[in-house]
């Protein structure tokens, strides 16, 4: 349990001055005649005023606004100073901590970074940059800055005390004990040094002393909340729940109005096997605030967690049977029946919102439900259609915006998806699946380094996301950066000692460093977390593998796919076997392996089809494939690989077959619907193959297929079409984007196409590059070349 916690107390932006008191009038003839007083004052005030008076003037009004969490008049105030002297760290702080204020915490550490750049020494925004990286657990970065704190002055309390958080994290209890000794003889009321103190008792194994330490950081500190849901946090480890609700109370007392609190305590006695009382808490909460939409959703998520579906289901019935005008609680009902995998009476209950009059915001939530569970069952026309149909009415709705990101990374239209992703951040930047999906398309395109800047963004505004460290992790590790890799593996595995996938990832990345002994000790660890037995045991075979002790790695594969044919681990077990087969003789021991399992692993049967077809065993290949068909597997690779071996055994129908089941199976896929308009053209249904290529192109504009759709469709129309002046001048402008490629084969088409045009001097230096770029020979392309030669009245021995 990481016991460190940030100051809730307000930093006055600059310090010197006094604030104006709240609660101080001004009685005025007309707001008009006043308003045109002050203007008339203003204006004579300002033609005798310096710069300097000007900005002190700005910057005291910023000042009184901020006090007054008027922080759109505060940022006005303060910008007005950065005009007059753009270059004083102090107005740049001050409108970092106003974005602070605002939530938008992106913005506020770009200007305390800018602050900081200004001036090095500027105290407040070092220990700002501290705090903000020991949030997001930056230990390394928080250092500098806490360093350069003591350099400038080496009796700052909060400089201390920080440092200590940073050595508890580390579970150096000895330095961390050393620096909260400092900082509490230099400010014995430091809130910071009593949570880390608090906090290496609790480390050290003496909850009593952690407990009373922070009773005497109560005693000087009773209102703040921090220390006590510090105590609560002690007591909840010792499971102690009397003692965690006891203080809860006190918090409720001295935060009325904090709703959230009270969730916190359903949270804690929920996860602490206690959900009576969880559910107690939460009834309790929905009466005293009747109007909190969060506590009957919470109440009704804790029920169906508790007692399932009915008592859930009865639940917001009965909500419905007090508010039927209520169209909301039918959104309820239906998210209650997808999660439960009803989607016909989610449908029902959708509907019964979508014919019914009511707020078009409600009709707005109930489509994109709808559209979200059409997409579930593959009916990607309708759900478009759901989709667009709520963009059109409100351009901004984000789950709306969401599902069409989704729909747009499927196809692999990723500047689509993108595009929406980011207004959905824009609008709720600690949204983790539309983050991650950003972050995934981002790395696919190459953008690492944008890919974890948008991760560290959204772990600001959700520090508690642990997967979102975990990956961030493997990112900085795939950008090279091993040492903020572990850095970020290290605190979590020292912090959250029962999350699994943080030990998981720090063994893959101790393989891949060869770090074979921090390999062994984390899958021990792994081991002890409970249920990662297949984890563990696939890590070792990784690790076996890594020391070059194939035939080991091997029996670990073998045993994993054996006893747990159903874990998703046995696709990279199969991986993992495929690896280690370098002969034939490897293959055919593979291939007797798989045919002996018992098995309805959609993997482990597309791998023993590709292996049966690598053998030349073709009719046992399709047998296999066949089978994995269909269990309706999620890859589109078997329905091609079926296709293929039909079509070289000369059963076309059969091959076309494969690609309509793909079509119906995997309605996002398009490499199914391009191999089948190939196969049409090839037996002269070329005006069915070219209608196919004409939809492909339609639907996957920009995304990661467009290219190989319009390579096949102008190859096609220069062999097929070669008379058609209209086709093959459409093939040209399609093809053109070839122009300047690396690749040989899409060199090759666009020559192809200026050459049935009749444009030799244009195909004529393609087609010699696509030659010198060819590793090995290809006929197609040697066979074009001859044509080019023989119309240029040359053959293949004519000098050039």
């Amino acid at each position: 349990m990481e016991i460190f916690v940030k100051t809730h107390i307000k930093v006055a932006p600059r310090q010197g001055r006094f604030a104006l008191s709240k609660g101080s009038t001004i009685v005025t003839i007309t707001r008009y005649a006043f308003l045109l007083a002050c203007g008339m004052a203003l204006s004579m005030l300002a033609a005798c005023d310096s710069p300097e008076d000007k900005q002190t003037k700005y910057t005291d009004r910023g000042d009184r606004y901020f006090a007054e969490e008027d922080y759109v008049r505060a940022r006005l105030e303060y910008r007005n100073a950065a005009k007059i002297n753009p270059t004083d760290p102090g107005i740049i702080y001050s409108l970092g901590l106003v974005e602070e204020a605002q939530g938008n915490l992106q913005a506020a550490l770009s200007a305390f970074l800018t602050t900081e750049q200004q001036d090095s020494n500027f105290e407040p925004v070092i220990q700002k940059l501290a705090e903000f990286f020991l949030t997001v657990h930056q230990d390394e970065e928080a250092k500098v800055r806490i360093y350069r704190l003591l350099s400038i002055n080496p009796d700052n309390a909060m400089a201390h005390a920080l440092n200590a958080s940073v050595d508890l994290k580390r579970g150096d209890l000895a330095a961390a004990q050393a620096s909260v000794g400092k900082a509490m003889a230099l400010d014995s009321k430091n809130i910071i040094a009593y949570s880390v103190q608090s906090g290496i008792y609790n480390a050290g194994g003496e909850p009593e002393k952690a407990i009373a330490i922070l009773d005497r950081g109560i005693a000087i500190h009773p209102d703040d909340v921090s220390l006590y849901l510090l105590k609560a946090m002690i007591y909840a480890g010792q499971d102690n729940l009397e003692a965690v609700a006891e203080v809860y109370r006190k918090i409720f007392e001295l935060n009325p109005e904090t709703i959230r609190y009270r969730f916190d305590l359903a949270q804690i006695l929920s996860t602490s096997k206690d959900p009576a009382a969880a559910e107690k808490i939460l009834r309790d909460t929905v009466e005293k605030f009747p109007d909190s939409e969060e506590a009957k959703r919470k109440l009704i998520e804790l029920v169906e967690r508790k007692d399932g579906l009915p008592a859930a289901e009865t639940q917001i019935k009965a909500y419905l049977e007090k508010s039927p005008e209520r169209k909301t609680l039918y959104l309820w009902l239906a998210e209650l029946y997808v999660r439960n995998k009803r989607e016909d009476l989610a449908i029902t209950a959708l509907r019964n919102i979508l014919e019914a009059p009511g707020e078009e915001w409600v009709g707005l939530t109930a489509n994109t439900s709808m559209a979200r569970i059409k997409l579930g069952q593959g009916d990607i026309d309708l759900a478009t259609r759901l989709i667009e149909s709520v963009l059109s009415k409100d351009a901004n709705n984000n789950e709306a915006l969401f599902l069409r990101a989704n729909l747009a990374y499927a196809r692999g239209d990723y500047e689509q998806a993108l595009g929406d992703l980011r207004n959905v951040v824009r609008d709720n930047p600690s949204s983790p699946h539309a983050t991650r999906l950003m972050t995934e398309i981002l790395l696919l395109q190459g953008h690492r380094n944008l890919a974890i800047d948008t991760l560290i963004q959204y772990h600001s505004h959700a520090n508690d996301d642990l997967g979102a460290q975990v990956r961030l992790s493997q990112l900085y590790a795939l950008n090279g950066d091993n040492k903020h890799a572990f850095e970020i593996l290290k605190n979590l595995t020292r912090n959250e000692p029962d999350y699994a996938l943080a030990w998981e990832t720090l063994v893959r990345l101790s393989i891949e460093n060869k770090s074979f002994g921090q390999a062994e000790e984390a899958i021990a660890k792994l081991d002890q977390a409970g249920g990662q037995d297949v984890v563990a045991l696939f890590l070792r075979g990784q690790l076996d593998a890594a020391r070059g002790e194939q035939q080991a790695a091997r029996e670990i594969y073998q045993s994993l796919i054996g006893r747990y044919p159903d874990s998703p681990l046995v696709a990279y077990a199969l991986s993992g076997l495929l690896a280690g087969a370098t002969t034939k003789d490897d293959l055919s021991g593979l291939e007797s392996f798989l045919a002996g399992q018992e098995t309805s692993n959609v993997s482990v049967l597309a791998v023993l089809g590709g292996v049966q077809s690598a053998l030349g065993k073709n009719a046992e290949a399709v047998q296999s494939l066949r089978r994995c068909i269909e269990l309706k597997p999620q890859d589109v690779a078997p329905y091609l690989s079926l296709s293929q071996l039909l079509k070289e055994e000369g059963d076309l129908q059969g091959a076309r077959e494969a690609l309509d089941l793909a079509e119906k199976d995997l309605p996002f896929e398009s490499r199914a619907s391009l191999m089948k308009a190939d196969i049409l053209i090839s037996q002269g249904e070329i005006d069915r193959g070219f209608r196919i290529y004409e939809s492909l192109l339609e639907r996957n504009k920009g995304t990661i297929l467009s290219d190989v759709i319009a390579n096949n469709y102008a190859q096609a129309v220069a062999d097929h079409k070669g008379q058609d002046k209209e086709a093959l001048d459409r093939a040209r402008i399609i093809a053109e984007r070839f122009m300047n490629s690396s690749n040989p084969y899409y060199l090759d088409t666009l020559a192809w196409v200026y050459f049935k045009q009749g444009n030799i001097a244009s195909a004529e230096p393609l087609l010699k590059k696509a030659k010198a770029l060819l590793k090995d020979p290809n006929e197609q392309i040697e066979s074009h070349y001859r044509e080019l030669l023989k119309a240029l009245g040359q053959n293949e021995k004519t000098p050039e």
